[in-house]
């Protein structure tokens, strides 16, 4: 017997979902982090009018230019998120994973032979999902796991042209590797209402590899003001190669594994980011900045397909796209500085944004993100080229009650979301 009739598409939809909406633990601007690098977090991710060390391989390539001969960063962001569900049917469960960390690094250098022009390579955690939740209790009485993971990594070249002194142009060429795995009430099979059965699902293995483009301007009309614009290209990141299994038990064909495997419509959005720096005092440096992420384009639908399957009386290829309708995203930050002394510099900074996802597309695996962040940082000159600086972010707790209906998990349902993090980040400069 062929199962395409009695199986829901509800369950393949909730999958797609779970993998194309899910975001990070830590996580800030939907699928993506707040910032790259401490002084960037520091001020609040107001970063692209003060980018100048080599994280502005990532922020706005045409900061390189600031830099006077060579610079070499790495940074380590241990992270502990405050993400907690709860429901109608009694769940009341925190993550399984609140704690993890994020590294990266960059490396730049003036080009001997052309002064004017500046060339670097990085390496980042770019975003991703890792929120998991193992034990719920569903509608048909067991107890089973919900979790989506993906990870995305860019390696990243860039040059920047100062083409005057007021003005300099930058831009980054990035390729970005994304891996994906997911699970959704595996071990949960359960066909008492015809109409509406429910298959659990397991998605394993699928990877994505994708380039993009980030183009920068700095520009200075005064001294002591710095406008930059930054745009940014889309990502692919649909996940092709993996596997999927679904839980056919409850109609005797036990759990059906289909070889092949794919998931279309994940993407980084498209963004503009203008920003502004200014110096009232030599001491003092303040930045503010709006972020545009154009994700109703990104992440409007996915689809979903799967063959090969490993039980012939299973249905031969599943293929399911659903809507997403992310909204688009904004983002206003602020951030300032202070210098104590010529070594030493204190900074703080803050952001707010709205939350991209709606509500009857939300799930326990979702990372809701952030809509408001503080953050203070430290930056300290250690002689002989050497810095050290880090950044203390908090993401403040959250909270979004939604219903979906694909989800065994009761009327209501209700998801917190909060972070603290860490940014240590050692440079040298020469």
């Amino acid at each position: 017997m062929r199962v395409a009739k009695c199986f829901s598409g509800r369950q393949v939809l909730a999958l797609c979902l779970l993998l194309a909406t899910a975001g990070p633990v830590q996580a800030g601007r939907g699928l993506l982090l707040n910032a790259y690098g401490a002084e960037a977090l520091a001020m609040g991710g107001a970063d692209v009018a003060v980018a100048r060390d080599t994280n502005a391989i990532n922020n706005n390539p045409a900061g390189l230019t600031q830099i006077k001969d060579g610079a070499f960063d790495v940074q380590i962001y241990p992270y502990y998120a405050l993400f907690n569900h709860s429901d109608s049917l009694g769940n009341d469960e925190a993550t399984d994973d609140p704690a993890g960390s994020l590294l990266a690094g960059g490396y730049a250098w003036r080009l001997s032979a052309w002064p004017n022009w500046v060339a670097g390579i990085g390496l980042y955690t770019q975003g991703g999902s890792g929120i998991g939740h193992s034990d719920l209790l569903t509608k048909f009485g067991n107890r089973d796991e919900v979790s989506a993971n993906i990870g995305v990594s860019k390696l990243a070249s860039a040059v920047a042209w100062q083409a005057r002194d007021n003005l300099s142009i930058g831009l980054t060429l990035g390729l970005s590797y994304a891996m994906g795995r997911q699970k959704y009430f595996f071990n949960t099979s359960d066909t008492s209402d015809p109409n509406q059965p429910f298959f659990g699902l397991r998605f394993d293995g699928g990877t994505a590899l994708s380039a993009n483009v980030l183009i920068g301007i700095q520009y200075q009309p005064r001294a002591n003001w710095n406008l930059a614009v930054v745009y940014t290209s889309k990502t692919d990141l649909s996940l092709t190669g993996g596997t999927a299994t679904l839980n056919f038990e409850s109609i005797g064909l036990g759990k059906v594994r289909y070889a092949n495997a794919r998931l279309q419509g994940l993407a980084f959005p498209q963004e503009i980011d203008v920003g502004l720096s200014w110096k009232p005092r030599p001491r003092w440096l303040l930045s503010v900045e709006f972020n545009w992420l154009d994700f109703s384009r990104a992440l409007d639908s996915t689809r979903f397909r799967a063959d090969s399957p490993s039980n012939d009386a299973a249905s031969l290829q599943i293929d399911v796209t659903t809507p997403l309708r992310w909204r688009d995203q904004y983002v206003y930050a602020a951030g300032v500085a202070y210098s104590l002394s010529e070594k030493t510099t204190l900074r703080a900074g803050f952001n707010v944004e709205n939350n991209p996802i709606r509500g009857e597309f939300a799930t326990p695996a979702l990372n809701l993100g952030q809509e408001r962040e503080i953050v203070i940082g430290f930056g300290r000159k250690l002689g002989g080229g050497w810095s050290l600086d880090s950044a203390l972010e908090y993401q403040i707790p959250v909270t979004h009650r939604y219903t979906n209906s694909a989800l065994p998990l009761g009327d209501q349902v209700q998801d917190r979301y909060g972070l603290l993090g860490v940014v240590l980040a050692i440079s040298r400069r020469w």
